[in-house]
């Protein structure tokens, strides 16, 4: 044996590769299963009643009358108005077309039983493995390495954002994600530009948080201001298309007032910094003012889709814009789903950093939900675990309504909110491209207890909610 072979061996004996089997998939497997059948959501509840009312009205002959018809809240909905476009719905509606004709013939109310909203529950679970297939996809393509794209799956699978979303929350979130992972593969494997923006124009009418990584990546290959405004018009476009198609619906634009989307607009602006003196009363956006920063870095940077790292900084502006994001905007539990596939893919790419990288993703995924939950949001909330699907014990913040001293959870939020800042910042930085490239043989060893505790997480804050559960007799 050369001594080149023999280093490369040790490389390879030291690569993430033998710190992952079997096992870990099963338990995930396992946790999904009883996620998925233990977990009710006041949002799974009410997206599943959106999507069926769409055939209520149509069958009806009465279309057009599909935000009155929801808002008349047959179901007793904890959300009274439809805060959406109805098209963003139709997928979901088309998979839950067959609950909805047995719910009729049978004459099952939707909202009251626990298998038409597992059927419901199902779809996400579907698009969930499309994700993973992307995610294992988009892997390959970057480091042609399926050691690199079975952590990637295992990253995204694990996580407990993924959990929170799809399997808790049962929210739509997962659905633009995917549409965005497909553009962002159409991309890079096949450098298909006119499928990317087609992708990422669907995915923003489902929601459209994910402009917020189009832009950098346009800005990364595009230095043509009006070809990246036709294009980033484009994209939007087909959301605001399906805004105008809209507004022929009679109280349309009061559900999108009243709905639940409209608190998300000001989250953008919240936390912000003082500016010009303490006596203006103005105040910056942090996340705003980074954001910009990033989009001037990736307009000045020299790049373009024939670049060998091109696929790298792709994924680090937008794996850093959606850190900065879920730190700085969002405090909605699931919405941070959006960030995973992205992270995982930076992750796996990133054997160099890989220990490191874990370390601080597992603290992250760990105080976001602590900070959730005791800014009082219904996460793992015991009305939402094996729930009687009581809409209102399903929606209950058992730390607002059981904690009377408010400033002791300020505090622990607050130090729990510095170890995820610290935790962004070193995710941040720790993977900023090299002007060399990385083979993927040259990992870094991952102590086992680490991945064990990632994949074992979600199990604690299940056993949080059934805690509660038990002792408040919820």
């Amino acid at each position: 044996m050369t001594l080149q072979a023999a280093k490369i061996r040790t490389l390879k004996s030291n690569s993430i590769s033998d710190k992952l089997g079997k096992s870990h998939f099963i338990l995930i497997f396992v946790m999904s299963l009883f996620y998925f059948v233990a977990f009710y959501y006041v949002d799974l509840l009410s997206l599943t009643v959106w999507s069926t009312n769409i055939w209520d009205v149509l069958f009806d002959g009465r279309l057009l009358d599909y935000y009155i018809y929801s808002a008349e809240n047959h179901s007793g909905l904890v959300h009274y108005y439809v805060g959406v476009e109805w098209i963003a719905l139709l997928p979901w509606a088309v998979w839950n077309f067959p609950m909805w004709i047995i719910s009729k013939l049978a004459g099952v109310n939707i909202a009251s039983s626990h298998l038409t909203l597992l059927w419901s529950k199902l779809f996400l679970v579907v698009m969930l493995c499309f994700v993973l297939y992307y995610v294992s996809k988009i892997a390959l393509v970057i480091t042609k390495s399926k050691t690199a794209a079975t952590w990637a799956v295992f990253i995204t699978a694990g996580s407990m954002f993924t959990y929170g979303a799809v399997y808790y929350a049962g929210q739509t979130d997962i659905f633009f994600v995917l549409l965005g992972l497909i553009g962002i593969y159409e991309l890079l494997a096949h450098r298909n530009e006119k499928r990317f923006l087609l992708f990422f124009a669907l995915s923003l009418i489902i929601k459209p948080f994910y402009l917020f990584i189009l832009i950098p990546i346009l800005l990364l290959f595009e230095k043509n201001l009006l070809k990246i405004l036709l294009k980033i018009g484009l994209c939007f476009g087909g959301l605001m298309l399906a805004k105008l198609l809209m507004l022929p619906f009679p109280f349309y634009l009061e559900s999108l007032y009243l709905g639940p989307s409209i608190i998300e607009l000001g989250k953008f602006l919240l936390p912000s910094i003082p500016i010009f003196g303490s006596n203006s009363h103005l105040d910056a956006s942090i996340f705003i003012t980074l954001y910009l920063l990033v989009c001037i870095f990736c307009y000045l940077k020299k790049s373009s889709l024939e670049d060998e790292k091109f696929a790298t900084w792709m994924l680090y502006v937008s794996s850093a814009v959606l850190l900065i994001f879920s730190i700085f905007v969002t405090s909605t539990f699931y919405r941070t789903m959006m960030l995973v596939p992205i992270l995982s893919l930076v992750i796996a790419s990133n054997p160099k950093r890989f220990k490191m990288n874990m370390m601080f993703t597992l603290v992250l995924t760990f105080c976001i939900p602590i900070i959730s939950i005791l800014s009082g949001e219904a996460l793992y909330v015991p009305g939402s675990m094996f729930a009687n699907l009581d809409k209102d014990a399903m929606a209950q913040s058992v730390m607002v309504n059981y904690i009377p001293d408010a400033r002791t959870m300020d505090y622990i939020a607050n130090f729990f909110g510095g170890i995820a800042l610290g935790s962004v910042i070193f995710l941040v930085f720790a993977n900023y491209p090299h002007r060399r490239i990385e083979k993927f043989v040259e990992g870094e060893k991952c102590e086992r207890f680490i991945i064990w505790i990632y994949t074992l997480l979600p199990i604690v804050f299940a056993l949080y909610s059934a805690g509660l559960k038990f002792v408040l007799g919820i």
